[in-house]
């Protein structure tokens, strides 16, 4: 299967890319501007590279119209780069080695006091259950899946 796109197929979609950030930054949409609109979010739902790309070009234009406060952006990178940390232990049968990452992690969030020896004992256990508790961390609860409560 292949997995990576030629720059040739890339260049494909930069009209619609073009046309999508031309309409989006409109204050206000004719009826056919907002079809056209509503058809390209269409075909990104069916096309990954294109909907990445349209999420780059959102994200290029808010930066440009200063839309994006930074302090947001990085408590957004570290959200997403624990939400990754957590991804690994989804599978469950984690390892010693697994148990000691996901404990160094909880310690970084500041809930886990217990040793990170590797054990899924009942202060790790308690610090997954906290930190899938907190209104605030909704964006993980779905990293750490439920065969971790079994298997720790």
């Amino acid at each position: 299967m292949k997995t990576e796109l030629s720059l040739q197929e890339l260049m494909k979609y930069k009209p619609i890319v073009r046309e999508y950030c031309t309409l989006s930054i409109q204050s206000k949409l004719t009826e056919t501007e907002a079809n056209r609109l509503g058809a390209i979010l269409q075909q990104a739902e069916q096309e990954p590279m294109l909907n990445l790309l349209l999420d780059e070009a959102d994200h290029l234009v808010a930066h440009e119209l200063d839309l994006i406060d930074p302090v947001f952006i990085q408590e957004q990178q570290h959200k997403l780069k624990v939400a990754l940390q957590l991804e690994r232990f989804k599978k469950a049968n984690l390892s010693q080695t697994e148990t000691v990452e996901i404990q160094t992690v909880l310690q970084k969030e500041g809930l886990y006091t217990g040793a990170i020896d590797g054990v899924c004992g009942p202060r790790t256990q308690e610090a997954i259950k906290q930190l899938r508790s907190l209104p605030t961390n909704r964006w993980i609860r779905n990293f750490i899946s439920a065969e971790i409560w079994s298997t720790c």
